[in-house]
């Protein structure tokens, strides 16, 4: 969570680009429906006031376990991923958490 609501545009577009570069590797099969829908959500948030950096629809869609296939696939640390995690919302972002993705993992492991 950022410690100041109002940011400047220099700290803005670097969150901004670090959301983006999350979201896009989880969406990489269709970049180009992610990026229309991207400046749509960023179109309507800048129109209502707000900063919105991730369209949550997206991430939410996500099972656990292809949230964990993708952290082992591309070698992704929980602490990383607790700070993707932060990034794009938190627990209101849809992503699970670190402990929800290892038991997961070790479940996985168990089958």
């Amino acid at each position: 969570m950022p410690r100041k609501i109002v940011v400047g545009r220099r700290q803005a577009r670097r969150r901004s680009l670090e959301a983006l570069t999350a979201v896009a590797r989880l969406c990489r099969d269709d970049e180009a429906a992610m990026e229309s829908f991207r400046e749509d959500t960023c179109r309507r948030a800048r129109d209502a006031g707000i900063m919105a950096v991730v369209p949550s629809a997206a991430v939410a869609a996500l099972p656990v376990r292809l949230q964990t296939q993708f952290v082992v696939a591309n070698n992704i640390s929980y602490e990383k991923w607790q700070r993707i995690r932060r990034l794009t919302g938190g627990a209101r972002s849809g992503l699970a958490s670190a402990s929800v993705m290892r038991t997961d993992g070790q479940a996985a492991f168990a089958e």
